[in-house]
């Protein structure tokens, strides 16, 4: 029987870590932006952050956690701290895909400075749910 690709993750899940390597790599090349990180940099990336998201510290997966779903909110995603500075050594993190999704292009303190305007709402937030 063959194997899905999710259960294949599952089984090794270094392939997720070459996975994200070469579509840093595209991405970098597509934006000509500088490149300069190796697989192995970005397992131990993982392991020196613990699995977890370098601007939330949440737990992130490997491979995503519900096959029915396009994306996993807390799926690990590569992320450059400082976008147009490339994906070079100490510029490149872990971070699950919300965070990453909705950091976009920002410059860190702008999204910090989002995170904070919406924690400061969040009374107001829950109560009209």
């Amino acid at each position: 029987m063959v194997k899905s690709w999710r259960q294949r993750c599952l089984d090794n899940p270094s392939m997720m870590f070459s996975q994200a390597f070469r579509r840093a790599k595209s991405r970098a090349d597509n934006k000509d932006i500088p490149f300069d990180i190796t697989v192995d940099h970005i397992v131990d990336l993982f392991k020196e952050q613990s699995g977890k998201c370098f601007y939330s510290g949440m737990d992130i997966n490997i491979v995503k956690t519900d096959k029915d779903r396009t994306h996993d909110p807390f799926k690990m995603t590569l992320d450059c701290i400082v976008p147009e500075s490339g994906y070079v050594k100490g510029n490149v993190v872990w971070c699950a895909y919300c965070v990453n999704s909705m950091k976009q292009k920002m410059p860190l303190e702008k999204m910090l400075k989002v995170c904070e305007l919406i924690y400061s709402r969040s009374d107001k937030i829950l109560k009209n749910n």
